[in-house]
């Protein structure tokens, strides 16, 4: 978890929804900023359902806030961005 990653997460003016999930992923984060959380983990930790968080996540990545590495088989991996 990466304390300073997480205030800055806190300190951003987003809407709850998107603030929510970002914030879990930063709690989740390494000090650089990355995690492979799965969409179900992710899902049940913030309270929504996994096509909730899929598009919040898709929200966030198009604002700038995380970038996010698909892969086929397992995990996509996220780069936090504060």
């Amino acid at each position: 978890m990466s304390i300073e990653l997480t205030l800055k997460v806190w300190q951003r003016s987003l809407p709850a929804s998107p603030k929510i999930v970002l914030l879990a992923l930063a709690d989740q984060a390494s000090q650089d900023g990355v995690c492979s959380p799965r969409l179900r983990d992710l899902a049940e930790k913030v309270g929504m359902s996994p096509h909730s968080v899929r598009a919040q996540l898709e929200q966030l990545e198009s604002m700038g806030a995380v970038i996010c590495e698909r892969h086929a088989f397992r995990a996509s991996t996220f780069r936090v961005l504060g």
